[in-house]
């Protein structure tokens, strides 16, 4: 994925959390994308970003959710907390959990990247937070 993609996506990811109204701020080194600051805990969350649907995929966006450059790898507890799949097109992410996440691609119908589910999908991340 080009740098330009990635930064976008984590651009939208920090807008959503604060229209959430979750404290956030992007990170600047390796490892995760954004550090969130919640009820005087902080969670790492690492953002992945579809810039479209590619041909096949049968309108599902297609999110590369591993880690490592030669080996791939799936995201795991290590990395961090939350993962937010980004859609660029229509500017929407989907929180998960990192237990939800069960290879090293992720395929989602473009359908539910509404900001209902956005918010939905943020308050189920966080009850299984707790």
């Amino acid at each position: 994925m080009n740098t330009y993609v990635g930064r976008a996506g984590d651009h939208i990811a920090a807008a959503a959390l604060h229209r959430l109204g979750v404290q956030s701020a992007i990170s600047n080194q390796d490892g995760f994308d954004i550090a969130i600051f919640l009820n005087e805990k902080s969670y790492r969350l690492e953002v992945k970003a579809a810039s479209g649907v590619y041909s096949g995929n049968n309108n599902k966006f297609t999110f590369t959710t591993n880690t490592g450059s030669r080996v791939k790898t799936k995201l795991k507890k290590a990395d961090c907390d939350i993962v937010c799949l980004v859609a660029l097109p229509t500017r929407t992410c989907l929180f998960k959990h990192i237990s939800e996440i069960t290879a090293k691609n992720t395929r989602l119908r473009c359908s539910i990247f509404t900001i209902e589910n956005e918010t939905r999908s943020w308050i189920e991340t966080m009850e299984m937070l707790e």
